[in-house]
C-alpha cells in the first residue's frame, strides 16, 4: 500500500507539472496572438509612402552634403586633452551638450556646445553602479544619461554630473533606447528577443519601472541574426522618431510619445535583396555584390529630405533624397563601419565627424584652416551642415 501511494503521488506531481507547463504555453500563445492581432490592425491603418528609387534622378555627390542644398556650415573642434580622447564616434547626440559614444572603450565623452570637455562616463564593471557594455544610450533635456547594458539586460541611469541614479533590470532583449516626452521609454527590440510579452516585435513602450506597456510591429521571417550588416539607432527629426533595422526596406516613423504614425517603403526594384537571401546573408554575399542594395545604419525623414546610408553591392555610401526636386545624391564609398558622414540630425542640420581619414575632402568643403590643423594632429571636429 505504501508503494502504491508513493506511485500515485509521483504520477500526480508529474501530471501537475505537465498541466502547469501546458498552461504557460497556452497563456504565451494567447499573448502572442493578441500582440499579432494588434500589430495587424496597427499596420493596416498605417500610412505608407513608397519611395521608388528608379523614379529619382541619381547624382553622384562630389561632396557630402551637396553644395546646392547647403545653407550654412559650422565647425566645433573637440577638446583634445588626454582625458577626453576617444577612438571613434559610434554614436553622437547633440542636445545642449555633445555626447560621443566610443563603444570599444565603453565610455561616453561629454563636451559643451563649443567643444570643451566636461565629463567622461566610464563605469565598466559588475558592481551595482556599473555596466558591462553600452549597447545604446540616450539623453534627456536635463542631461540625464540612460544606458542600455545588453550584457546584463539593465537600464542604468546617471545624472548630468555622471552620478549614479538607478539600475533596473528588464525582461527583454533590446538594441536601442529613446527617452520619450512623457517619461516613458521606446525600446528597439532584438530580433532574437524571447520575452513572452514582446517577442517577435520590433518596439516596446516601457515605463520608468521597466514594466511593459505595449509592443508592436512584428519582425518578418527574413532575419539573419548571424550576419550584422551595420549598427542602427533611433534618430530624431523635429517631432518625429525614425527607425530602420537592416535588412528591411521600411523606415518607421513614430511620434514623440512613441506612437507609430507613418512608414516609408523603399522600392529598389530589381535591386531589392531577395527575401530568402536575407535569412542567410553570408551564403549569398557574392550574389548581393552583383547588383543588390538595401538601407543600412540609420535613416532620417523630414518634409523635404531623406538622409541615410546605402549598402549598395555591399559598398557603404551615404545618400540624400531631395523629395521636392526628385533627386538622389549618392556620396562616395566609405569604410564599412564608417558612420562619420551622418551621426546626428538637429535643427535641420546634419552632424558629421571630421578626422584625419576625411582630410582629402577639406579643400572641396572649404574647411577653415584652424579646423584642418586641429584634425591634422589626429583630433576630432564636428561639422554641422544646415540644409536649405
Amino acid at each position: 500500500m505504501l508503494i502504491f501511494n508513493s506511485l500515485k503521488m509521483f504520477v500526480y506531481r508529474n501530471l501537475m507539472k505537465y498541466y502547469y507547463y501546458l498552461l504557460i504555453v497556452i497563456i504565451a500563445r494567447i499573448i502572442s496572438s493578441c500582440n499579432n492581432n494588434t500589430d495587424k490592425n496597427l499596420m493596416s491603418e498605417l500610412s505608407v509612402d513608397t519611395i521608388i528609387w528608379d523614379d529619382f534622378d541619381i547624382r553622384d555627390g562630389k561632396t557630402f552634403f551637396p553644395e546646392e542644398l547647403v545653407k550654412t556650415r559650422r565647425y566645433v573642434k573637440l577638446d583634445s586633452t588626454p582625458t577626453f580622447i576617444f577612438g571613434g564616434g559610434d554614436k553622437i547626440i547633440t542636445r545642449n551638450n555633445i555626447y560621443v559614444l566610443d563603444m570599444r572603450q565603453k565610455k561616453i565623452i561629454i563636451f559643451d556646445d563649443q567643444g570643451a570637455g566636461l565629463l567622461v562616463l566610464h563605469r565598466v564593471g559588475q558592481g551595482p553602479q556599473e555596466y558591462l557594455q553600452i549597447t545604446d544610450f540616450d539623453v534627456d533635456d536635463n542631461g540625464n544619461i540612460y544606458i542600455v547594458d545588453g550584457a546584463s539586460d539593465k537600464l542604468i541611469v546617471y545624472d548630468q554630473n555622471g552620478s549614479f541614479v538607478s539600475a533596473t533590470k528588464f525582461s527583454f532583449e533590446a538594441d536601442l533606447i529613446h527617452r520619450l516626452g512623457n517619461g516613458n521609454f521606446l525600446f528597439g527590440l532584438s530580433a532574437w528577443n524571447k520575452d513572452v510579452q514582446t517577442r517577435g516585435n520590433r518596439f516596446a513602450i516601457v515605463g520608468e519601472d521597466m514594466q511593459i506597456h505595449s509592443s508592436f510591429v512584428a519582425f518578418d521571417d527574413y532575419q539573419d541574426n548571424m550576419y550584422w550588416i551595420s549598427s542602427y539607432r533611433f534618430i530624431k527629426a523635429s517631432n518625429k522618431i525614425c527607425y530602420n533595422k537592416p535588412i528591411d526596406d521600411y523606415v518607421y516613423i513614430m511620434s514623440n510619445m512613441g506612437l507609430l504614425v507613418q512608414a516609408f517603403y523603399f522600392d529598389f526594384g530589381d535591386a531589392r535583396i531577395p527575401f530568402d537571401w536575407r535569412k542567410d546573408v553570408e551564403s549569398n554575399i557574392d550574389r548581393i555584390k552583383e547588383k543588390y542594395r538595401c538601407l543600412k545604419n540609420h535613416v532620417v525623414v523630414t518634409d523635404k529630405y531623406i538622409i541615410g546610408t546605402l549598402w549598395d553591392r555591399t559598398e557603404t555610401k551615404p545618400f540624400l533624397v531631395d523629395l521636392g526636386q526628385k533627386k538622389t545624391y549618392i556620396g562616395g564609398t566609405v569604410a564599412e563601419s564608417d558612420v562619420s558622414d551622418f551621426l546626428d540630425f538637429t535643427d535641420n542640420s546634419v552632424v558629421s565627424l571630421l578626422s584625419t581619414g576625411k582630410d582629402d575632402m577639406f579643400d572641396l568643403l572649404d574647411v577653415p584652416k584652424d579646423v584642418q590643423a586641429h584634425v591634422a594632429q589626429e583630433n576630432f571636429a564636428l561639422m554641422v551642415t544646415e540644409l536649405l
